[in-house]
């Protein structure tokens, strides 16, 4: 029951709500806006449900406890007269303003459950939101201790790339200081190159000058022996032998004689192997010309031409510029022309040339080819005994 001076009964009712470990207090402040809720931890559900029950229970033993004392009321009212009439009268208006107070507060109580059971039902979506968040929570958890791991295996490469890396430097600066003393020797064999090609060159022009001075004595030799055969006759000249000349045999048909031997040039053209198979068939081999006298007589033999060549024998197949005659015996000296031999293309025997240029001379005729190169060739016979007889041939072509 309200009494007059004080707020009706359940006003204000909800004004102070204080868990009993005093962590939760509700206190409606003056000016906030309608439908303010705090926000209130999903800790304090059960509270509040409890207390809503309370107030329900409450409402409803004030309005049964109002319906039976006026019914006791009603009951008593004529025995009082006309004085317990009226303050009969006062007394139902005071019941009536407290039915009607208490009946607002049910109203208002209502409303308060409603807001409890809204407020009840947001407290619920945060405890699904907080079991959501704690689902999360561990999910995170763990996709932290999976990184964590990562970052851990990371970082052992990160250590191993650092060592790798380490060794890498150090392997660069072997490497490094390798390249360098390859470089100064490098540096060195370069100087040592250009010395030696400085020197190969000396040596290559002091040689070009011998051999120059040397056909020069070799053409002065032949022109004074053609002087001097002009001068005597068409004998060779040579050392008489006190006793008689040994007999010779005669040549074979087709082959033109000078001294000791026979001389015939072919009309086939044949590789050098081919050409000393050849000779060899015939009991001769091929031409070995070691004096300017033979060499004068076997190139009147030749016919000129654009580019007339013929083997002879004479090779360095067995050792590279180490020429020798096809009897074995080492070559001495030579009638080659200038810049000859060069072993251009892997040449490797020899072959004469006679051309129509009229200027080219016999003492300056030898050149060096590819031994499997067809060409002419000239074959030379022994005839036996001595070596002072008469040379006989015919006109040279």
């Amino acid at each position: 029951m309200s009494s007059p001076g004080r707020p009706p009964a359940g006003e204000g009712m909800y004004s102070h709500l204080l868990d009993e470990d005093g962590t939760f207090t509700i206190e409606p402040a003056v000016g906030v806006r309608p439908g303010f809720r705090p926000v209130r931890p999903l800790a304090v559900a059960q509270p509040y449900c409890l207390a809503t029950f309370c107030l329900v229970a409450l409402s409803a033993a004030l309005l049964v406890a109002v319906i039976i004392v006026t019914a006791q009321h009603q009951k008593n009212q004529p025995q009082g007269g006309a004085e317990e009439s009226s303050s009969s009268s006062s007394a139902l208006q005071t019941q009536g303003q407290n039915v009607s107070t208490l009946v607002a507060s049910i109203k208002k109580l209502q409303q308060e459950k409603q807001q409890l059971q809204q407020e009840k039902q947001q407290l619920q979506q945060d405890k699904q939101e907080k079991q959501q968040l704690q689902q999360d929570k561990q999910q995170s958890q763990q996709e932290k201790q999976q990184l964590q791991q990562e970052k851990q295996q990371l970082q052992q490469e990160k250590q191993q790339l650092q060592q790798e890396k380490q060794q890498s430097q150090q392997e660069k600066q072997q490497l490094q200081q390798d390249k360098q003393q390859l470089q100064q020797e490098k540096q060195q064999l370069q100087q040592e190159k250009q010395q030696l090609q400085q020197e190969k060159q000396q040596l290559q022009q002091d040689k070009q000058q011998l051999q120059q001075e040397k056909q020069q004595l070799q053409q002065e030799k032949a022109e004074l022996l053609s002087r001097l055969s002009a001068t005597k006759g068409p004998e060779v000249i040579g050392q008489q032998s006190s006793g008689p000349p040994p007999t010779l045999l005669p040549c074979p048909d087709g082959w033109h004689t000078f001294n000791s031997s026979c001389y015939m040039v072919s009309k086939t053209s044949k590789s050098w192997s081919g050409s000393k198979d050849d000779c060899s068939s015939k009991g001769g081999h091929l031409a070995i010309i070691t004096t300017a006298e033979e060499q004068s007589f076997v190139w009147n033999l030749l016919p000129r031409g654009h580019w007339n060549a013929f083997w002879f024998g004479i090779t360095d197949q067995d050792t590279e510029d180490q020429w020798t005659w096809v009897d074995g015996t080492p070559l001495v000296g030579g009638f080659w022309e200038v810049g000859e031999p060069n072993n251009h293309i892997d040449e490797d025997c020899g072959y004469i040339v006679k051309t129509r240029v009229l200027s080219r001379v016999a003492i300056r005729s030898w050149y060096d080819a590819p031994c499997s190169m067809d060409r002419r060739f000239i074959c030379e016979l022994e005839r036996g005994g001595g070596a002072n007889s008469a040379a006989t041939t015919t006109s040279p072509h």
